[in-house]
């Protein structure tokens, strides 16, 4: 018929929710593009939503609400802000009005092994470097407890933290006092001790107070969700 135009798709309810809890995270990390294509809107669209909404008042809350119900993609913005800023949690929670406890089992909800891993990067640089050191002097002195001729690895960047050797076994170690080791490190590790004829071992910090938890890394990781590939081993 003259006169019709096309018929304009109604902005849904579930679209409104979702607006709701990732519109300020999207705006503050200047991405509201990425979230106007994942819902197939137009920018100034969900700006005048959002507006409607009273989401683009600047002295809006910024307490993000109903984490359990956030997108992937949402968290990855969040993630990835808290990445480049370099602070640690609490201070980076604190300026954007956020519980840092919420925000930390949502992020390791969905980025498990990077989300421990960034955490460590996170802490000052003494302070990580200490504390990093001092667990790998415990895993040497247990290792030479058990009879092995355990030794720091001389340089800092290598895939592996010490060497423990006694007849017939080779470990290669690396000291993650969080239990967390992201793939590059995990593969480099792995790759490593196979090609040499050792054993790929993470060694963590046990629940119980004073114990070392020892992982031997089973194959490489491929990046995914999946069940980390390690088993428990006894040195």
């Amino acid at each position: 018929m003259r006169g019709v135009g096309p018929a304009t798709r109604v902005f849904t309810d579930a679209e409104r929710e979702r607006l709701k809890r990732e519109y300020v995270i999207y705006r503050d990390a200047g991405r509201l593009g990425d979230l106007a294509r994942e819902m197939g809107r137009t920018v100034p669209f969900l700006c005048r939503q959002a507006k409607g909404l009273g989401l683009t008042d600047y002295k809006h809350s910024r307490l993000y609400s109903k984490w359990k119900y956030m997108t992937e993609s949402a968290a990855r913005v969040l993630f990835e802000q808290f990445r480049r800023q370099r602070k640690p949690v609490i201070v980076f929670c604190r300026k954007r009005g956020m519980d840092n406890g919420v925000f930390g089992r949502t992020m390791r909800r969905f980025f498990p092994d990077e989300w421990e891993a960034e955490v460590e990067n996170h802490q000052p640089r003494q302070s990580l470097y200490r504390f990093g050191r001092q667990f790998e002097y415990r895993v040497r002195d247990h290792l030479r407890e058990q009879g092995y001729v355990a030794l720091r690895s001389p340089q800092s960047r290598s895939p592996l933290d010490l060497i423990a050797v006694k007849p017939g076994t080779v470990l290669f170690i690396q000291c993650k006092r969080s239990g967390a080791l992201g793939v590059p490190e995990w593969n480099a590790l792995y790759h490593l001790a196979i090609s040499a004829g050792a054993v790929p071992l993470l060694a963590e910090t046990s629940v119980r107070q004073g114990q070392i938890n020892y992982w031997r890394l089973l194959s490489a990781k491929d990046g995914t969700k999946r069940e980390q590939p390690r088993g428990g081993y006894l040195p």
